[in-house]
């Protein structure tokens, strides 16, 4: 059965709030406190997986590799993906880069913020492709574990694509605007690496 984001962002939430924030260090051994708490750093550090559901079936972020870095309110995201073909000749290379600004503390962090997305693909002999995609995005980031968070995306993206038919030498110029709600918002898990050691905690922790 397919789940809808907002079923999907109530359980998150829900999750949330009957799991433990952070590990105790009394109630557990150096050795467990060790694994669940991540190092104490300048910045957070924290690697991006796509869920397509809450049962966790995980891909690479976006189909790429994906990190998020930053410091209080402000984060980055970072993309980057490569894919070649033998059999067809084809190539393609995508990167980009997104900004988060959170307007609310751990544990349940809504942000907006803006990326930009750009791509280059090739097949052989056939055509060559150039992407450029702006987004304005508003989510939310649930933090059960300072080590591990949820997220839910919706974005605003315009897609602008030239291609070039290479035995004619002849160029297109295509667009697209989308929401990507419903069913195309992004839903993914950030399993941190490095917490900044200034982090403030929430009241009553």
């Amino acid at each position: 059965m397919k789940r809808t984001p907002w079923q999907l962002l109530l359980v998150i939430v829900l999750f949330a709030l009957y799991m433990p924030f952070e590990v105790d260090a009394q109630s557990t051994t150096p050795e467990t406190a060790q694994k669940l708490i991540p190092a104490k750093g300048s910045n957070d550090i924290g690697i991006i997986f796509n869920a397509d559901s809450l049962l966790l079936d995980f891909e690479s972020y976006q189909a790429g590799f994906g990190v998020k870095v930053g410091k209080g309110e402000n984060r980055v995201r970072g993309l980057l993906d490569v894919v070649a073909n033998g059999g067809s000749g084809s190539f393609a290379v995508y990167t980009g880069a997104a900004y988060e600004h959170h307007l609310l503390p751990e544990p349940v962090s809504f942000y907006v913020g803006g990326s930009l997305k750009a791509g280059y693909m090739q097949q052989s002999g056939v055509s060559r492709s150039i992407l450029l995609s702006p987004e304005a995005i508003a989510g939310i980031e649930v933090f059960p574990f300072r080590f591990l968070s949820f997220f839910l995306e919706y974005s605003l993206a315009a897609d602008f694509t030239i291609t070039t038919d290479i035995a004619s030498s002849l160029t297109s110029f295509d667009y697209l605007v989308d929401t990507r709600m419903g069913n195309g918002s992004k839903i993914g898990i950030v399993i941190y690496i490095m917490r900044s050691a200034e982090k403030k905690q929430p009241s009553g922790r």
